[in-house]
């Protein structure tokens, strides 16, 4: 009997236990459901819902607030780092570097970036809309005078110097000579031409034509000969000419040596000349800059293929994220450093500034395999890279 009251008893306590813990997890729910509502100055705990303070300018988090009481960690920008604004990043900014032909302005601390400009004589010269080169201002040519001086951020105006003839046109319109005064000869009459000179300069003419017909009948005739008994001789074979020389032979001069019986026919120096000039792109190759080829080859590929062929190309993930972090505002120069760094990888057959032609080879090739023909063929022609051997 006791034990039965004992149950009734708990069961009456166990149903308001179990309502009030139900509300309970649905008001923990509605209020994590709720949007946090951050001050400017704030931001949102990343995994729990409160808000943690930002870091001031020049400086970075370090930890996150644990709880709403306590205050992020920060830390100042490290020498060559910088954040110019509240925030609650991992890492500072990597500040600008001053580039070919550039002067520092203003130096670099953890509150604000560096700041160049163009050396005197050189001008800013956009290339993309956030990538720029300094280049060489114009000078004027003979003939011309500065309109407008070349600056740091526009380059040099020339316009047409002022001549004489625009300046004294109206000046020297009149003249004060006085008239030259009236011949009172009779004109004279010009004498018609004998017929007979009229005559004989139309049977010279007649001749003239004659012979050139003839002339020409004559060529012709002995150019057919010749093509006949040139099909005839036997072909020599050769061990450098290709299968297009061979085909290209039948345009070669030859010389025949009258004092030989067999007529034996030599090659002309027009072929040698031709020999020469099919060697010239392999043998005389000409220097390409590596910065503008990289730009040149972002221009090309579509911006959701870069990565891929980043990878393909070999760079690391660790240069890969080193280069986001260090341009977070710019994915283009982010994509310029990746290839930047595969560049300077395999640089061993050209300088820093120029691309060696095996690793012209190997990138051509590598857009061939990600299928991007259409690129590949655009920088071929671009740069002049018919020569280069596709795989």
């Amino acid at each position: 009997m006791d034990r039965g009251r004992q149950m009734s008893q708990w069961k009456n306590n166990f149903a308001p236990s179990l309502l009030i813990f139900t509300l309970l997890i649905l008001q923990c729910q509605f209020l994590v459901g709720q949007d946090l509502k951050c001050t400017e100055d704030e931001h949102e705990h990343s995994t729990k819902p409160f808000c943690c303070n930002k870091c001031p300018p020049g400086f970075r988090m370090a930890q996150e607030c644990q709880s709403a009481r306590e205050r992020t960690k920060c830390e100042k920008c490290e020498r060559g780092t910088y954040q110019d604004t509240s925030n609650y990043y991992r890492l500072c900014y990597k500040c600008y570097t001053c580039k070919d032909n550039e002067e520092e302005v203003k130096e670099c601390n953890y509150l604000s970036n560096r700041v160049c400009r163009c050396k005197p004589g050189y001008f800013k010269y956009p290339i993309f809309s956030n990538s720029h080169e300094c280049r060489r201002c114009k000078v004027c040519g003979d003939g011309e005078t500065v309109e407008r001086d070349c600056t740091p951020y526009n380059d040099t105006v020339c316009k047409p110097r002022d001549s004489c003839f625009d300046k004294c046109s109206q000046s020297c319109g009149y003249t004060t000579k006085a008239p030259r005064p009236m011949s009172t000869h009779p004109p004279r009459v010009l004498k018609e031409a004998p017929y007979w000179l009229i005559a004989a300069g139309s049977v010279g003419v007649l001749v003239l034509a004659l012979v050139a017909m003839v002339a020409i009948v004559s060529c012709k005739a002995m150019q057919l000969r010749w093509t006949q008994k040139k099909a005839t001789l036997p072909s020599q074979k050769t061990d450098d000419l290709t299968s297009e020389s061979v085909t290209s032979t039948e345009t070669f001069s030859l010389r025949v040596d009258s004092s030989s019986d067999d007529n034996e026919s030599v090659p002309s120096p027009t072929y040698a000349r031709m020999e020469k000039q099919n060697a010239l792109p392999h043998c005389m190759k000409r220097e390409i800059n590596t910065n503008q080829f990289i730009y040149s080859v972002l221009e090309e590929v579509p911006v959701g293929r870069v990565m891929e062929l980043v990878r393909r190309l070999g760079v690391k993930d660790q240069s890969i994220d080193r280069a986001r972090r260090d341009n977070p505002q710019s994915c283009l120069e982010a994509q310029y450093q990746m290839l930047k760094v595969w560049s300077d990888g395999g640089s061993r057959g050209g300088s820093g500034s120029t691309l060696s032609w095996a690793l012209l080879q190997t990138l051509l090739d590598t857009l061939l395999d990600m299928g991007l023909t259409g690129c590949a063929e655009t920088l071929e022609e671009q740069y002049d890279l018919e020569h280069l051997q596709f795989k």
